[in-house]
């Protein structure tokens, strides 16, 4: 569920979407959107700025069939037998050469065995032995029918899935500049992320826009519920 605002954000007007890494890039290209939250490394034209929130390690998702050591472990070998479920190279290249890159350099002749678009679709073709895919270790967290999550043992050279704030380097602060610069703590950042990550940021009144232009590095607080203290949008 979205908390809903605080008092001196009442009249903000919050829409979340989901959206793929190109089409965030699309929007934020055309001003449709004011922030994404994009898994990086990615492209985004025009002047934009750039703050790392998240780095997750890579488990695999693999049928509850599949066979896994004593230790619950699977090794780069089987999954490369088993042929990889991967979203699609358009979406995220940087992240699905760098799967291929580590399988090859391990000495595994890995295949692409099916691409599918999002997550919940990726564990329903690894559920349907498609193959094996490798996700970020949060996915645990999910209670997939027919999927088990399993180290991988030798995987060190697979790449991180990395989640950034960007947004539009601009001469005035805007409340994107604030959301993506506040130091938040992991409940912060859900609730940052459910009142802030699709609402149409406005530019900030002058008091306010003071103390971010002092104080970058210590904005006004940020609560469970949205921004509290003085953080009018106007």
């Amino acid at each position: 569920s979205t908390p809903k605002p605080s008092s001196a954000a009442s009249d903000v007007y919050k829409r979340q979407r989901e959206m793929s890494n190109a089409e965030q890039a699309e929007a934020l290209q055309t001003g449709e959107i004011d922030i994404g939250l994009m898994h990086t490394p990615v492209a985004v034209g025009g002047r934009m700025r750039e703050r790392q929130l998240l780095r997750d390690r890579l488990v695999a998702a693999v049928p509850d069939e599949f066979v896994v050591a004593p230790d619950g472990q699977v090794s780069m070998a089987q999954i490369a037998q088993a042929g990889l479920v991967m979203y699609p190279q358009a979406q995220l290249p940087a992240f699905y050469a760098g799967i291929l890159d580590a399988m090859r350099k391990g000495g595994h002749d890995a295949h692409v065995a099916q691409e599918a678009n999002r997550t919940l679709t990726v564990l329903s073709c690894v559920a349907g032995g498609c193959g094996v895919a490798l996700l970020p270790s949060w996915i645990r967290t999910m209670n997939f029918g027919g999927v088990r999550f399993c180290e991988v043992r030798d995987g060190d050279g697979l790449p991180s899935f990395d989640l950034s704030a960007i947004w539009p380097a601009r001469s005035v602060p805007t409340l994107a500049d604030l959301f993506a610069n506040l130091d938040l703590g992991r409940a912060d950042f859900r609730a940052a992320f459910h009142c802030a990550f699709s609402s149409p940021f406005r530019t900030l009144k002058p008091g306010l826009k003071r103390h971010f232009l002092r104080n970058p590095g210590h904005p006004p607080r940020l609560t469970r519920n949205g921004y509290s203290g003085a953080c009018p949008w106007i």
